[in-house]
């Protein structure tokens, strides 16, 4: 591996730090429920809102996307984007602590928090795919994106629920301090790759429009976006098992992070699976599979009645989702087409993000309009997961041959 791609990779996992694990979906998740829950006395329908609600400037990506890949801010495409995201969350993190006396204030800071970092999040889907485009297969970036991801999942668990039994100050403290750390980080490893790759002129409009048509007219993209929109609209149960862990299982805030802390393990294991299977197998069989191994890891939740039941459950859905996973985002990266790298990333992650949000969203609300029980949220999420397997043999033949092809390979397309 060359100097250039070891700093282009090692860059692309400092950015996912940047922008992934001061998020409060993330660094937030248990304190933020906690206050929910025990200040305000908020059902699991509540706090799914709020949650849903502060996600709101996510379903905006795509515009954001749209703005990295055509205008540069500071000479760059990408890079400046990413570092200053980060700053602006740092900044925001500290005054969370101030806001969080009010309901209102500490709903529209963590949405602002989420805001910004998600301008971040933007650009960084364009700087995979430049990445995986220009010196690295489509399997080694998304494993480095996932890897990067759990990664994040193994540091924030423990630290989410350590957090949690502490002020929540604490909490704020720690995620602006993190953010500021990291931009610091960024500014020495994050390479903008877009020069490198022969990224089209924004000032060029004739090329501007016959890009856009080619967006517009991409089948791969769009299919890849209804297959990822179906395959997590189903009734999921974030929530509804926090409130099953906490009020029927009696778990403490760090025995819950500790859980995900066993998922990421488990997760870089299925990363490195992932990296020897995909220059073995197709990625159409790798796909089949995980929607098949998903499918009895979700009905694995139906023994989720002990502690012991909960490492084993964790562990078995750090592996599998892991796998799904990458597999998921090499799926998206190779469907983006040349010249929109992070608009067309960004509006396949957008269906991936409404869609999981929507479906957690609906899982509490049955648990609590409906009665219905945990088991039976199980048993609907498991069996919509099952009627995706059709629509993998709908994708096009082109993106599904090889897990070791590189994107530019992939895409077919070709700048003129």
């Amino acid at each position: 591996m060359t100097s250039r791609r070891a700093v282009q990779l090692a860059g692309l996992f400092v950015a996912i730090f940047c922008t992934t694990l001061a998020q409060p979906p993330v660094l937030g998740r248990l304190p933020i429920r906690y206050i929910l829950k025990d200040t305000w006395n908020l059902n699991a329908t509540d706090v799914a809102l709020f949650f849903t609600l502060s996600a709101f400037p996510w379903y905006f990506k795509p515009l954001a996307a749209l703005v990295s890949d055509r205008f540069k801010l500071a000479g760059s495409r990408r890079r400046a984007y990413i570092i200053t995201s980060a700053l602006c969350a740092g900044l925001l993190w500290y005054l969370l602590g101030v806001s969080a006396l009010k309901y209102r204030t500490l709903l529209c800071t963590v949405t602002a928090i989420n805001s910004v970092l998600m301008i971040g999040s933007a650009a960084l889907g364009g700087y995979f795919v430049d990445v995986g485009r220009s010196n690295a297969s489509t399997a080694i970036a998304s494993t480095i994106v996932q890897t990067g991801r759990t990664t994040v999942g193994l540091s924030s668990g423990p630290l989410t629920g350590f957090l949690a039994t502490l002020g929540f100050s604490v909490t704020c403290l720690t995620g602006g301090s993190i953010l500021l750390v990291f931009c610091t980080l960024a500014c020495w490893v994050i390479q903008d790759t877009s020069s490198e790759l022969g990224s089209p002129d924004p000032s060029i409009a004739v090329w501007n429009w016959r890009a856009f048509l080619r967006l517009v007219f991409h089948p791969p993209m769009w299919i890849t976006a209804g297959m990822l929109a179906l395959i997590f609209l189903t009734p999921g149960f974030v929530t509804p098992l926090w409130y099953h862990q906490v009020d029927k299982l009696h778990f403490t805030p760090q025995f819950i992070g500790n859980l995900d802390l066993v998922g990421g393990l488990c997760g870089l294991a299925g990363g490195v699976f992932y990296s020897i299977l995909s220059s073995r197998v197709t990625l159409r069989t790798v796909l089949c599979a995980a929607v098949f191994a998903d499918v009895g890891t979700t009905v694995s939740y139906l023994w989720y009645d002990s502690a012991a039941a909960a490492w084993i459950v964790a562990a078995l859905g750090g592996l599998v989702g892991v796998i799904t996973l990458i597999a998921l985002i090499e799926l998206s990266a190779r469907a983006a087409p040349i010249g929109f790298e992070a608009l067309g990333y960004a509006l396949l992650m957008t269906a991936w993000n409404m869609s999981m949000s929507f479906s957690d969203s609906l899982g509490s609300w049955l648990l609590d309009s409906y009665s219905m029980s945990f088991k039976d949220l199980v048993w609907l999420n498991a069996g919509a997961s099952a009627l995706v397997l059709p629509l993998v043999f709908a994708l096009p033949q082109s993106l599904l041959l090889s897990s070791a092809r590189t994107l530019q390979d992939e895409a077919g397309l070709e700048v003129t």
